[in-house]
């Protein structure tokens, strides 16, 4: 049989985590460096200052004062330090609220209701808020029979979607005006000659109505216009 001389195998690893370990003994060696040095300029900056003629004078003032102007001193310095850690507290709190508004205008700005948004909007207040009003007065005031016959069967029948038809055709579109954190949208529900307007605000993606009074709501004044028209 022929032998074949036999290599040593390397050791896999080693040379790596020697070398880990060299660099963290260099980065604790550094970071050791680093905190004697600033130890050291702190004492030397405590030092000087401790040896300067203003602290010199104070420290001899100090000794020379009795025990009650010691005491008085104290109290002094200390409502002074507290005065001016609340002054500090009162700023930092302040410009926490100036951010606090600012990144909240900043995130209602950009959550501005689309403008295409505010018709589906109001067709949903119209039909569910302010259209059943009307229709309870329509219904329980006989003087609006023949306003209603005139207008035609639909409108006479109270049926939601043709009376939203009706009012949308002739309040739409609402006046819009931009305010950079919201929107607003103005429509009149009324005629021309007694309009009943109605504000809309637009924030955080949604629409809401402003409260109205229960008598201005009960202006029909836009239906009276249109009956010489539809007769």
């Amino acid at each position: 049989f022929v032998q074949f001389p036999q290599t040593a195998r390397p050791t896999l690893g080693l040379p790596w985590q020697q070398q880990a370990r060299n660099r963290m003994a260099s980065s604790d060696i550094g970071q050791s460096r680093a905190l004697a040095t600033v130890s050291g300029r702190a004492h030397g900056f405590l030092g000087r200052s401790m040896q300067h003629p203003a602290t010199l004078q104070a420290r001899l003032l100090w000794q020379r004062l009795p025990v009650g102007g010691k005491l008085i001193s104290a109290g002094l310095a200390l409502v002074t330090g507290v005065s001016i850690l609340q002054a500090i507290l009162n700023m930092i709190i302040a410009v926490a609220w100036v951010v606090c508004f600012v990144l909240c205008g900043a995130y209602l700005a950009t959550k501005r209701p689309e403008l295409t948004s505010f018709e589906p909007a109001f067709q949903e207040w119209f039909t569910r808020d302010y259209y059943p009003r009307v229709q309870q007065r329509l219904t329980t005031d006989q003087r609006w029979s023949p306003v209603l016959t005139a207008l035609g069967p639909a409108v006479g029948r109270f049926e939601p979607s043709i009376a939203y038809t009706f009012w949308a055709s002739r309040c739409l579109p609402a006046s819009t005006t931009d305010w950079l954190l919201f929107r607003t949208a103005q429509v009149n529900l009324g005629s021309s000659a007694q309009p009943m307007y109605m504000t809309f605000v637009g924030v955080h993606d949604c629409w809401f109505a402003l409260p109205k009074a229960q008598s201005e709501l009960g202006n029909l004044s836009l239906l009276e216009a249109e009956t010489p028209l539809q007769a």
